[in-house]
């Protein structure tokens, strides 16, 4: 892919799309936010997550994409939090260059990109982050010392949604039928009980493969499709302390619906919740955070 042959920095990245993306935000309504809190247990938060809408200049018209993104870091010696900070920088810095990039090539309208393409760049980049971590983090494995992150991320592009997924974060799809809701969950959790079998990084038990397997949709789902469509990426601080079931989950988040519609705050109100419900006994004390997207 033509990507592999692009020798960029997140950081680099960061700095080359923000005069591009200060241009363009203005005529762009925002449409996703983000909260996260940190676990009483640790000193620092081993969760991160990011929500950027780049807006594309595709002729006389402006076509926005958003990656959206929640990551937990999994550690030995308090380095979760560079893990899961690692692999959200990389991947969603990586897909927004490719984006861009996409744009200003002009070889065909960017709303004919196929699923093919945009799984390809996924896991290419997602193996990226893991060779980082693993290279970066070699010189202190024999001080048992190791670094991993699950993450769940979405591609909105067209009003299609493409996803990568690796371990045990979630994405939800929340659609309305009538007066009625419903909640889909759209990744499979890769874990037996709270031990992860997939993840990007290190720890002392590897994947089978040495490799993180890195789960995409062979079609875009087509949001034009739902009514309403809400979409939700959430650690598991957040999903195990809203519910037992996705039934239970998705009331929840209705409960949350009935008092506002602003992504942000959906998302601080999610995270208090399962908070409160760490606070009550009634879950165990993890990192939490959610993103919302309403497309």
């Amino acid at each position: 892919m033509m990507f592999s042959s692009l020798g960029f920095s997140a950081a680099a990245l960061a700095i080359a799309l923000r005069d591009h993306l200060r241009g363009l935000r203005k005529i762009v309504k925002r449409s996703c936010g983000y909260y996260t809190a940190t676990a009483k247990r640790h000193q620092e938060n081993e969760d991160y997550a990011t929500c950027l809408e780049i807006p594309l200049r595709i002729g006389d018209r402006v076509e926005k994409a958003v990656i959206a993104a929640v990551a937990d870091g999994v550690s030995g010696g308090g380095w979760g939090r560079y893990a899961s900070y690692t692999v959200i920088t990389m991947v969603s810095g990586g897909l927004s260059a490719w984006l861009t990039e996409l744009v200003e090539r002009e070889e065909r309208p960017v709303c004919e990109t196929n699923a093919k393409e945009v799984n390809t760049i996924i896991s290419d980049l997602v193996m990226r982050a893991d060779r980082t971590l693993k290279s970066q983090l070699h010189h202190l494995a024999q001080r048992n010392i190791y670094a991993a992150s699950t993450l769940s991320l979405i591609i909105l592009l067209c009003n299609k949604m493409y996803l990568g997924h690796v371990g045990d974060t979630r994405i939800y799809l929340l659609t309305r039928k009538g007066r009625e809701s419903s909640i889909h969950q759209l990744t499979t959790d890769h874990a037996q009980g709270n031990t992860l079998t997939n993840f990007i990084g290190s720890v002392p038990a590897p994947t089978p493969t040495g490799q993180p397997s890195v789960d995409t949709v062979e079609e875009p789902i087509d949001l034009r499709k739902h009514r309403d469509p809400l979409i939700l990426l959430l650690s598991d601080g957040v999903y195990k302390c809203l519910g037992s079931s996705n039934a239970e989950i998705g009331e929840a988040i209705e409960e949350v619906l009935e008092e506002t519609r602003d992504p942000k705050t959906i998302a601080r109100r999610l995270v208090e919740k399962a908070r409160k419900n760490v606070e009550q006994g009634l879950c165990s004390d993890d990192d939490a955070t959610a993103v919302v997207v309403k497309p």
